[in-house]
């Protein structure tokens, strides 16, 4: 019996540091892991201290648990890691291919709206220039300025897509007049309704003319997309009406159908963009980006939209905008710069400044003679095309600036570029305001119009 008990003992004694050695030869890998993992992430030092205690007179148990647990969250740790990192390889790869997608549209951009340039402003010059009386070649002009005006809005279309994901969309917000932007998109909609046979009723037209503060351009896009969509989603021999009032102090739009009308669900993922609320397998076409790009410069000008619609029986669509103060308009004045390379470009603005006999048109086609007449001249306001033979726009307006007699000029930049990036760049380097060709006559007298009412010449 002593002599079984005596070797119980030893064979017990021997059994804890054989266990202490054998849970320290096991933990060894561990160990090391924990160190890399260490280099990556000290802040769970935590961690990898559970894994470097075996052997210290912990419960083995106890101990294997704890670096069962320990080596689950580095693997969870080491994990996320991973995918992180491959979350900023995915996001760095998107931007590269986000940013090659915006210089193609740029470019791609410039070279279309060059020639645009030139099509639509001799035809506006053309019809300018012709008797009223003769109708033939009118309706031909008609016909050249509105495929050229559909194009040039196409290119905008495609660029609204990029901006949008970029979340940059510009807007030149001048006081406008609703009554007739109303009339312009609704008489551009008409056939197209017609087309469909249905009753169309544009009871703005027995409405009080409303003004208010927004880009009129934007403002057009929005109430095409919506009429847009009241004819194509509308049913055949049904309504279309296009309404103006002006309730609680704000200038109220609205479209309605007798169309299909939407559910409550679907009204709920109306403005999200690319959702056609399942409809994109249906016979009508469409992006699904249009209520979403209209609400986007809707909040941009201060306004809002709102729908009312039930399912089978259409829908109404509202569109609110603040009201403008109307303002006296100023008889337009002074000097201008034109500082142009391209030959039709330039004959473009000095036939549209002829209007007015007490606008004085200097001519410049390369950097270094628009810098010496600005400095020499001091012009009113000067148009500065972007890409001249000698230099850049920027260099233009860098050297204006840097410059005590020139530094106060007020410069407009000029440009067949539609980017974003080109635009925030010309008024980083000083311009005031960014025009993109092809030049719309009348927004262009307006703009000129307000910009040397503002700073009357005093000669």
């Amino acid at each position: 019996m002593p002599l079984f008990r005596g070797r119980r003992l030893r064979v017990r004694r021997a059994a804890v540091p054989t266990a202490r050695l054998s849970l320290l030869l096991t933990s060894l890998p561990l160990l090391a892991m924990a160190a890399l993992a260490m280099l990556q992430m000290p802040e769970q030092a935590w961690v990898w201290a559970a894994l470097a205690l075996p052997g210290l007179g912990l419960n083995v148990r106890v101990h294997q648990h704890w670096q069962r647990h320990a080596v689950r969250r580095v693997m969870r740790e080491l994990n996320q890691a991973q995918l992180a990192e491959q979350a900023r390889q995915a996001q760095a790869v998107a931007e590269a291919a986000n940013r090659a997608k915006t210089d193609f549209l740029s470019r791609m951009s410039h070279e279309l709206r060059t020639p645009l340039n030139a099509v639509l402003g001799f035809a506006q010059l053309l019809r300018a220039e012709l008797p009223q009386q003769q109708g033939t070649p009118h309706r031909h002009l008609d016909h050249i300025e509105r495929a050229g005006w559909h194009l040039t809005e196409l290119i905008d279309d495609v660029l609204d897509v990029s901006r949008i994901e970029a979340g940059r969309v510009a807007l030149r917000v001048s006081e406008v007049s609703l009554r007739a932007v109303l009339d312009e998109a609704w008489e551009m909609s008409l056939p197209l309704a017609l087309a469909r046979g249905l009753r169309a009723e544009p009871r703005f037209r027995s409405s009080a003319d409303l003004r208010v503060q927004g880009d009129p351009v934007r403002l057009r896009q929005v109430v095409l997309n919506l009429l847009s969509n009241a004819i194509k989603y509308n049913r055949e021999q049904g309504e279309l009406r296009l309404e103006l009032d002006a309730p609680d102090g704000r200038a109220r739009i609205t479209v309605s159908d007798t169309g299909l009308g939407l559910s409550a669900e679907q009204q709920t993922h109306l403005f999200e963009p690319f959702n056609r609320l399942g409809r994109e397998h249906s016979a009508i076409q469409g992006t699904g980006i249009g209520l979403a790009l209209t609400r986007q410069l809707l909040q941009m000008m201060g306004g809002e939209i709102a729908v009312q619609s039930r399912l089978g029986e259409g829908s109404a669509f509202s569109v609110s905008l603040p009201l403008a103060e109307p303002g006296a308009a100023a008889l337009p004045r002074g000097r201008v710069l034109c500082i142009e390379d391209n030959e039709v470009n330039m004959l473009l603005v000095e036939q549209l400044l002829l209007a007015w006999p007490d606008v004085e048109l200097l001519k410049a086609e390369s950097v270094a003679e628009g810098l010496q007449l600005a400095r020499s001249c001091a012009p009113d306001l000067i148009l500065l095309d972007m890409r001249l033979p000698d230099g850049s726009g920027e260099q233009v307006l860098q050297a204006l600036r840097a410059d005590p007699t020139s530094a106060g000029l007020r410069v407009v930049a000029l440009s067949a570029s539609a980017a974003a990036e080109d635009a925030q760049a010309a008024r980083a380097a000083g311009a005031l305001d960014y025009w993109t060709k092809p030049l719309d006559f009348e927004r262009f007298r307006q703009d000129v119009s307000r910009l040397l009412s503002s700073t009357p010449a005093a000669r």
